[in-house]
C-alpha cells in the first residue's frame, strides 16, 4: 500500500484511516449511546408517569368517594336537596376538597337541583354522558368542557350516581379547576425543561405544567396516545416528536391511564436529553481538530526537517558521484539528520582535500618520472654527440660524467618504484616482515658511519649515539634501513650546510626508542598530525625544498607498524624536528648461528641502497669511494 508513496504521502494515509476509523467507531458509538440515552429516559420517566397517573387517580377517586358519601347521605333523606341550606353544605365541601370549582347535584334528565355556586349554563352534561348513566353507569369523568360557573373556562367533571327506590336518581357532578390542577403537578415536577401533561380521550389537554401549549399536541396525540393491552400489562408508546409550539424536538413517553381514558404525557427536549452526549462529541471535534493540526505542523516538520534535508543530501550525493567534490549541504542543526548532513559536508570535504592531494600526487608523480626521464634522454642525445670527440681521455670524462647523471635517474626511477610497489603491497596486506634476532645497535650504527660520505658531501655532520652497547632483538633488517635511511635523507633536505643530524638510541622497560634529530628549518605544529599521512610532501609547498613523493614518512610509519611498534614527530620551527620509533624489544625463535649477524648492510648492496634513497638529494657516490 505504501509503495512508491513519499513519507509525506505515507503520514498523510495513516492519519486519514486513523481519522475515517475513529469517525466510524465513534459515529457507532454515539447512535448507540444516543439509543442508551433515550432507553433510559423512556425507563426512567415511565415510571415516573406512572406514578403520577396512580397520584391523578388518587385524587379523582378521593372526589368520587366524597360523592358517593354526599349521595348516601342524599339517599338517606332525599328531600334535603331541596333545604335552603343544602347549598351552602355543597359549597362547604368545595371549600375543604382543593381543586373543585363547583359541585351541582343533577336529577335524573340532567337538570339542576342544586349547586354550591351560582351557574351560568344550565348543561352540566351532554347527552352522550346522560345515554351512560342511564343504561347503568355510575361513575363518569368527562373530557375538556366549558365551565358552567364561568363559560371562559375549561373543566373537567367527575360525575357520581346516587339511585333512589325506583328509576330516581341524583346526579352529582364536581367540575375541576384545571388551573389549580396544573398547579399541583407543576409543583410536584421540578424539572424545568419536562413537560408533563394529561389529555382526554379526545387528546385535548386537561393540565400541564406549561400553560402554552397549542393543538400540535392533541394532533400527536391521536397517533400515540392509544394503548394496547399483553396480559395485565399495559404498554406506553414512545419515540421522538418533531416541534411543537417552541420549535423543539422532543422524546416523549404517552402512558394511557386506562380508566379514565385519559393519557400522561412526558416530553423531555431532544438537546437536553443529549446534552451528555454533546460533551464527547465536543471533545471528538476537539481532538480531530487538534489531530488536523498535528497533521500539518507534523507535515511542515516532515518536509522542512526530514523531506528537505534528506532531498538534499540525495541530490549532493547524486553530484558527487557525478564528480563535484565541491557539493556541500549546508544544513545546519542538532537533530540526527543535520549531524548526517554535517557528516556528509566533512566526508566530502575531506573527499575533495583527497582528491586535490591526489591529483597534486599525480602531477607531482608524473614531475618525478618525467624528470629523470628527461635527464636520462638528455644524457644520451649527448653521448651520441660526443661520437665525433677523437680525443680519448676527453670522450672518456664526458662519457663517465654522463653515465652518472644516468645511473642517478635510474636510482631516482627505482626508488619512485620501490616505494609505489611498498604502498600498494601495504594497502593491500601483501607487506611482509622477515624478523629474525639481529644486534639492532649493530644495525644502526652501521647504516649511520655509512651515510656519513653522503652527510658529509653537502656538509652537515652525521652523529651516532647509543646509551646501550649491545641488543639483540627481534626486527627486520631490510625494513630498518628503509626506515633509517627515509629518515636522514628527509632531515638532509631540510637541513642547511653546518647543521648537525643526530640518531640516538636508548632502551626502556620492553621497548627501544630510536630518534632522529636535525636542526633544520622544523615543521609547523598545525602539519605535526599530518607528517605520516600519505602524498602529503604535495600539499605541503614549504617542504619544496628539494624533490619528493610524499609518500617516504607513509612507508616508515608502515614498516613501524610491521614491527608493533609507533612513529611520531616532535618539532618547532627554525629549531628541526626529532623522529621518535619505539620498538618492542622482544626474540623469535631463529637458528643460534645467525643471532646477532647482519650482512645486508655491508659493502656495495648498502651502497646501492643509499644511493637510491638519496638519489633525490645529489648523485651517487662510488661504491670505490666508500
Amino acid at each position: 500500500m505504501f509503495k512508491n508513496k513519499s513519507l509525506c504521502q505515507s503520514l498523510l494515509i495513516c492519519i486519514s484511516i486513523f481519522m475515517f476509523s475513529y469517525i466510524f467507531l465513534r459515529v457507532v458509538f454515539m447512535v448507540r449511546y444516543g439509543k442508551k440515552i433515550t432507553d433510559n429516559f423512556l425507563r426512567a420517566y415511565h415510571v415516573y408517569a406512572q406514578s403520577m397517573s396512580k397520584n391523578i387517580l388518587y385524587y379523582i377517586d378521593n372526589i368520587w368517594n366524597m360523592e358517593e358519601v354526599l349521595g348516601a347521605q342524599l339517599k338517606h333523606d332525599p328531600e334535603k336537596v331541596l333545604k335552603p341550606v343544602f347549598p351552602a353544605y355543597l359549597k362547604m365541601i368545595s371549600n375543604k376538597t382543593k381543586g373543585i370549582d363547583n359541585i351541582a347535584v343533577l336529577n335524573g334528565r340532567g337538570e339542576p337541583v342544586a349547586s354550591s355556586e351560582p351557574y351560568k349554563d344550565n348543561s352540566f352534561l351532554d347527552d352522550e354522558y346522560l345515554r351512560q348513566i342511564a343504561i347503568g353507569k355510575e361513575k363518569i369523568i368527562t373530557g375538556l368542557e366549558k365551565s358552567s360557573i364561568n363559560p371562559d373556562q375549561n373543566t373537567v367533571k367527575i360525575v357520581n350516581t346516587a339511585r333512589l327506590d325506583g328509576p330516581n336518581l341524583y346526579i352529582i357532578v364536581s367540575e375541576i379547576n384545571l388551573d389549580v390542577f396544573s398547579q399541583h403537578i407543576s409543583g410536584v415536577i421540578d424539572e424545568r425543561d419536562l413537560l408533563f401533561t394529561f389529555t382526554d380521550e379526545k387528546g385535548a389537554v386537561v393540565c400541564t405544567n406549561n400553560s402554552i401549549l397549542d393543538e400540535h399536541l392533541i394532533m400527536y396525540d391521536k397517533y400515540y396516545a392509544s394503548s394496547t393491552e399483553e396480559g395485565e400489562k399495559t404498554v406506553a408508546a414512545s419515540g421522538v416528536i418533531h416541534p411543537l409550539y417552541d420549535g423543539q424536538k422532543r422524546i416523549f413517553l404517552s402512558f394511557p391511564v386506562s380508566e379514565l381514558g385519559w393519557s400522561c404525557w412526558i416530553a423531555l427536549p431532544y438537546s437536553s436529553a443529549m446534552s451528555n452526549l454533546y460533551t464527547p462529541i465536543i471533545y471528538d471535534v476537539l481532538f480531530l481538530i487538534i489531530l488536523l493540526i498535528y497533521y500539518i505542523y507534523a507535515d511542515i516538520s516532515l518536509k522542512r526537517r526530514i523531506i528537505q534535508p534528506v532531498t538534499q543530501l540525495r541530490q549532493a550525493a547524486a553530484e558527487m558521484m557525478a564528480g563535484d567534490y565541491s557539493v556541500r549541504t549546508n544544513i545546519k542543526g542538532n537533530d540526527e539528520i543535520s549531524l548526517a548532513a554535517e557528516a556528509f559536508d566533512k566526508m566530502a570535504e575531506s573527499v575533495e582535500q583527497w582528491q586535490d592531494v591526489k591529483n597534486r600526487f599525480f602531477i607531482n608523480m608524473s614531475h618525478e618520472i618525467k624528470t629523470p626521464l628527461n635527464v636520462i634522454f638528455a644524457s644520451v642525445q649527448l653521448i651520441e654527440n660526443y661520437k665525433s670527440i677523437t680525443e680519448f681521455e676527453t670522450y672518456k670524462n664526458k662519457i663517465s660524467s654522463q653515465m652518472k647523471i644516468i645511473k642517478q635517474n635510474c636510482y631516482r626511477l627505482m626508488r619512485l618504484t620501490r616505494n609505489l610497489l611498498d604502498i600498494s603491497r601495504h594497502d593491500n596486506g601483501f607487506l611482509k616482515i622477515n624478523l629474525g634476532n639481529y644486534d639492532i645497535v649493530k644495525i644502526v650504527g652501521g647504516i649511520t658511519n655509512s651515510v656519513k660520505k653522503y652527510t658529509e658531501a653537502k656538509g652537515i655532520n652525521l652523529v651516532f649515539k647509543s646509551d646501550i652497547d649491545s641488543l639483540i632483538m627481534a626486527c627486520d633488517p631490510d625494513m630498518i634501513e628503509r626506515i633509517l635511511l627515509n629518515l636522514i635523507s628527509n632531515s638532509l633536505k631540510f637541513t642547511d650546510k653546518g647543521g648537525t643530524i643526530t640518531v640516538n638510541i636508548s632502551a626502556g622497560e620492553g621497548n627501544l626508542l630510536l630518534t632522529v634529530k636535525d636542526t633544520g628549518i622544523g615543521i609547523p605544529r598545525d602539519k605535526l598530525d599530518c607528517v605520516f599521512k600519505r602524498f602529503k610532501q604535495a600539499d605541503d609547498p614549504f617542504k619544496r625544498n628539494s624533490e619528493g613523493t610524499g609518500i617516504g614518512l607513509s612507508l616508515v610509519k608502515a614498516f613501524v607498524n610491521a614491527h608493533k611498534g609507533d612513529v611520531w614527530v616532535e618539532s618547532e620551527m627554525m629549531k628541526g624536528a626529532e623522529f621518535f620509533i619505539s620498538l618492542p624489544v622482544r626474540l623469535v625463535e631463529s637458528n643460534d648461528d645467525d643471532k646477532g649477524e647482519q650482512t645486508s648492510n655491508t659493502g656495495s648492496n648498502l651502497v646501492t641502497k643509499i644511493n637510491i634513497e638519496f638519489s633525490d638529494i645529489y648523485s651517487g657516490i662510488n661504491e670505490e669511494n666508500i
